[in-house]
């Protein structure tokens, strides 16, 4: 395989990330995963507000964080020398890598890549997906696809299996859409889910009351953003939070994204403070207030 083609075609420097997924994974499959990347690798663990580092994933605090006996949440870089590979633990549902390609510079820093797609295939006897970034496997296209010892690169539209075996798998059908159609498609399906995210991000920093953040992050990493935004506006709405303008205007705007009508959300304009309108929640804390002093 030729270095040039590889940065051109599957490591192309554009900003982005790669997404590394092994999808229909169990909890079996994650302490399979942990212990071989724990035995096998340098790695960093990080813990939500702890200050220690881990030389190792600590099983139990993922887990304790998956059945919300904590809201501290996980990550881990697992290094490939120079190469840093990055886990979240969003779900139990599917293992998801990322890379950043800019740390892939030779054609032995795909090697080293490849076997560690590798042992997680064979660890795991699962197929495991490389994708540009927000694109999810199940959407194509597949770049890299490695199942054991097999190993499949889709070279934009073609496909050329690395170990010279033959394959049936075509991670793109185009026969009859043309290559700046399937583009298009590729980066509506990315944009949507850079901006439902940044959507969660900013709604997750507001720190509006009862919303469980592990439960909308679970169902953005499954790509049902009518979920995220019907599960934050119904919480907000339901806890009587207070948002302004912007806010509200971000929410319209995701719904907008999503295809979906903005006057379903319509009953959150009553928790808007601005300089001309008293939100709900103060209404409804004053009206408490006087009923008190009435009753008194």
């Amino acid at each position: 395989m030729d270095w040039n083609t590889l940065r051109e075609k599957i490591y192309y420097l554009d900003g982005s990330f790669r997404d590394i997924y092994v999808l229909n994974t169990t909890r079996k499959d994650w302490e399979e995963w942990i212990d071989m990347v724990n035995n096998n690798y340098c790695v960093k663990f990080y813990t939500e507000e702890m200050e220690e580092v881990k030389n190792a994933i600590d099983k139990s605090l993922v887990f304790d964080f998956w059945d919300k006996k904590t809201v501290l949440s996980n990550r881990v870089s697992i290094f490939l020398d120079s190469i840093v590979i990055n886990c979240f633990f969003a779900c139990e549902q599917e293992i998801d890598n990322d890379i950043i390609p800019k740390e892939i510079n030779t054609i032995d820093d795909h090697d080293k890549l490849m076997n560690y797609l590798k042992n997680v295939s064979k660890t795991l006897d699962k197929q495991v997906v490389m994708t540009p970034e927000s694109i999810y496997p199940n959407d194509n296209p597949n770049l890299i696809i490695v199942e054991k010892e097999e190993t499949i690169i889709n070279l934009e539209y073609g496909v050329e299996n690395l170990d010279s075996k033959e394959s049936e798998i075509n991670p793109l059908s185009t026969q009859n859409q043309s290559d700046s159609l399937i583009k298009f498609k590729m980066w509506l399906k990315s944009n949507t889910y850079k901006q439902v995210k940044n959507f969660v991000a900013e709604a997750e920093k507001r720190n509006f009351v009862g919303i469980d953040w592990q439960y909308v992050k679970g169902d953005l990493a499954q790509h049902e953003y009518g979920l995220v935004l019907d599960i934050i506006a119904e919480q907000i709405y339901e806890y009587q939070s207070e948002i302004d303008e912007d806010f509200y205007k971000m929410i319209c705007e995701v719904a907008d994204l999503l295809g979906m009508k903005n006057s379903e959300y319509f009953f959150l304009q009553e928790l808007i403070r601005s300089k001309n309108k008293i939100p709900l929640p103060v209404k409804s804390k004053v009206r408490e207030i006087l009923f008190l002093l009435e009753n008194k």
